[in-house]
């Protein structure tokens, strides 16, 4: 481009790309502490597993995947544990409030979740449900293939959203006529 209007052009990419790299769009989110979410059901391991295979199959919940966590190597320094892992889409799993200056201020909330089961007696069994790699959407910047991309920052657990995942569990043993 040559002229005005390719100087101009040059001179608005090199704003947005400024603009772009400093743009921030959370503060800290309004989490509640790093402990795991736990709660005992009636009902035995095998229900339990059916529960959990059902409850997050397709998808369904908030567009993660089920995945065994055995194996699971996209989280640095993993071990091998017994249970799943649910893993993040492209979607965020919420949208949690920040401590902002303005409270209905919220910031894309994405984290993975270790479940584990532990059968407790002959016809209970404990579930964790423990948040890994929690972060926030804290900006956008220029893409490396143009147009934008999320910058993330780690954050905290909200530990609401374990709680979320238990309720899930809880559903899926209802509908299948299991107590807890």
């Amino acid at each position: 481009m040559k002229g005005p209007s390719g100087i101009l052009a040059c001179a608005s990419l090199a704003v947005e790309l400024l603009v772009g790299c400093s743009r921030r769009s959370a503060s800290q989110p309004q989490a509640t502490g790093g402990a795991a979410a736990q709660r005992t059901f009636r009902a035995t391991s095998e229900e339990v597993l059916e529960a959990i295979s059902n409850a997050f199959e397709n998808l369904r919940y908030h567009n993660m995947m089920l995945a065994p966590s055995h194996g699971f190597d996209l989280i640095p320094g993993w071990s091998f544990t017994n249970g799943f892992v649910l893993v993040p889409s492209v979607k965020p799993v919420a949208m949690v409030p920040t401590k902002s200056q303005h409270p209905a201020i919220t910031a894309p909330y994405f984290c993975y979740f270790h479940i584990r089961i532990e059968p407790e007696a002959t016809n209970k069994t404990g579930v964790t449900v423990s948040t890994l790699m929690p972060r926030v959407v804290d900006g956008r910047t220029v893409g490396i293939h143009g147009g934008w991309a999320d910058k993330y920052r780690d954050v905290p657990p909200v530990h609401q959203e374990e709680e979320n995942v238990l309720g899930a569990i809880e559903e899926a043993l209802k509908a299948k006529g299991v107590t807890h």
